[in-house]
């Protein structure tokens, strides 16, 4: 079993009314996908370019790991700026495992497992945002689809 971390960045002139995660071409965005293997959650991988960067205490945004991945992996791919911050990261994580505590007003919960992978981008209200889906991949079946986006 597999814990899968799509990362998006929608354009800031995105013209498209639906947002497909997984096909970034469609609306002309980025995206690349981290994944956790839970047999070995040592490290966290980037699919698109096997980048891997050691695992630590996914709940603590003070954590160098998030530093890593945003420095080594997130960043480059994705030239996301200051959009995408180990808080952030740190956040979404926690959100996703439902061990958050207190919702953050930068994160607007915009999809779910009835979603489909996509969302509305209706009248760009998303446009310049980091997206964020969250699955679980076991034998080739996916679950547990939820979609953020971060608004700040």
């Amino acid at each position: 079993m597999k814990h899968l971390l799509s990362i998006g960045v929608i354009p800031a002139d995105c013209s498209e009314y639906y947002i497909v995660v997984g096909d970034p071409d469609s609306f002309g965005g980025n995206e690349l996908t981290l994944s956790i293997d839970e047999d070995d959650d040592s490290h966290v991988t980037c699919l698109e370019n096997k980048i891997s960067v050691e695992t630590g205490n996914f709940f603590d945004s003070k954590d160098p790991m998030y530093k890593k991945i945003i420095e080594e992996i997130t960043e480059p791919l994705l030239n996301h700026g200051s959009l995408l911050t180990p808080q952030k990261l740190a956040d979404a994580w926690a959100f996703f495992m439902e061990e958050l505590e207190e919702m953050p007003a930068y994160i607007e919960v915009v999809s779910d497992e009835e979603g489909g992978g996509e969302f509305l981008n209706s009248s760009g209200k998303y446009n310049g945002n980091v997206y964020l889906r969250y699955q679980v991949e076991d034998d080739g079946e996916y679950f547990k689809e939820k979609i953020i986006v971060l608004t700040e």
